[in-house]
């Protein structure tokens, strides 16, 4: 979400209004266009005296008489032929504006086209936004009130209204989710089951080979996350589980990755990318590797797998993992994307294979 402040400018236009004068007795007054006497009525404009059918529009060269006139450049106009030479027209019906106008991003317009056709509405209450404002990543825009008092959706970042998201609902588990991302929200367990081969299809295919054969998926909710998770992060979306056994003539290793139920399906395709690439590190990566390396490097899993789809919800999911602040999924993502920059992806697993932080420079 970003906030963006909203300026629009109400501006009027001035027009002057002629007034006939009567000739006070013994005055003498000379009309500044024929230059004769003037013995009856008379109109005065910045000091000068006029015949009344001798006051002229500039361009017309009909008389203004008593009518309303505009000045401009030291020259008098009538309202027809001032609206056709100088008058701002309107940024949207193109015709020209007389009186109350509003001036935005450079462009003027009627007041009632710009109310209308082109001021911003809120799209939780439809009224013209006033003040700060809202834009969703979906370019909704939303009245600044409303933050903090209607949810949004936990995987979207949508507000949740009829109108934007044609509702949604609180689970279980207390998570939000709209209706849009309702659509492909992963509830069952085959689906989930095969996108995870799916996943690992695509990792693989990178060079990303995971030599395990047995990964048992579990599809559960917030509470059931939490009580596996040592961190208890209450964002967390998934987590990859490792047990080892020694026995007398081998050794056996369990993995186990947990996802949350509900989520829309690409949020599923990254969050199981990143826990599959955690699988990978365990089995290749030197033990206790720099945190930022590890979840940096996730995160690039989660990114590669992301560009074999299309869409806006893509595009939603990548800048997510982009622009994320935290100094380990975010920055440490941001390091690995440098690394991979100088020396590809081949040189970033041989780093993760013989490393435990980041190399100097990255």
């Amino acid at each position: 979400m970003k906030m963006y402040p909203f300026i629009a400018a109400i501006l009027l236009g001035i027009f002057l209004t002629a007034v006939v004068i009567p000739v006070v007795d013994g005055a003498e007054l000379i009309c500044e266009y024929c230059k004769r006497p003037i013995t009856g009525e008379y109109i005065q404009v910045d000091g000068k005296c006029y015949h009344p059918e001798h006051f002229l529009c500039e361009k017309c060269r009909k008389p203004i008489g008593t009518g309303q006139y505009y000045k401009e450049n030291d020259k008098y106009y009538c309202m027809s032929c001032y609206q056709t030479l100088f008058a701002p027209r309107c940024a949207y019906c193109n015709r020209p504006i007389n009186g109350e106008y509003i001036q935005h991003d450079g462009k003027s317009y009627h007041k009632e086209c710009y109310d209308r056709h082109v001021a911003l509405r809120c799209a939780l209450c439809g009224e013209i936004i006033q003040g700060r404002y809202i834009v969703d990543f979906w370019g909704n825009v939303y009245c600044a009130k409303h933050e903090g008092k209607i949810p949004q959706c936990e995987s979207c970042g949508r507000f949740i209204s009829q109108q934007v998201t044609n509702g949604g609902f609180e689970m279980a588990d207390g998570r939000h989710i709209c209706g849009i991302c309702l659509r492909t929200a992963v509830v069952e367990f085959d689906e989930a089951s095969h996108l995870l081969d799916v996943v690992r299809g695509h990792l693989d295919r990178a060079g990303i080979v995971i030599k395990q054969e047995a990964i048992t998926l579990h599809l559960v909710d917030q509470r059931e996350l939490r009580e596996v998770s040592p961190s208890h992060w209450p964002d967390q979306l998934g987590i990859a589980v490792f047990e080892e056994y020694e026995a007398d003539t081998y050794r056996l290793r369990t993995f186990d990755v947990y996802i949350l139920s509900g989520l829309p399906r690409i949020k599923f395709i990254a969050v199981a990318a990143h826990e599959l690439m955690h699988v990978w590190q365990y089995l290749e990566s030197p033990r206790g590797n720099n945190a930022a390396l590890c979840e940096g490097s996730c995160q690039y899993a989660a990114s590669l797998v992301l560009q074999n789809y299309a869409g806006k919800e893509v595009e939603y999911n990548l800048t997510s993992i982009a622009n994320d602040p935290s100094e380990m999924y975010g920055e440490g993502f941001r390091r690995v994307r440098r690394l991979i920059e100088k020396k590809g992806l081949g040189g970033w697993l041989d780093v993760l294979r013989t490393e435990k932080n980041f190399p100097a420079g990255y």
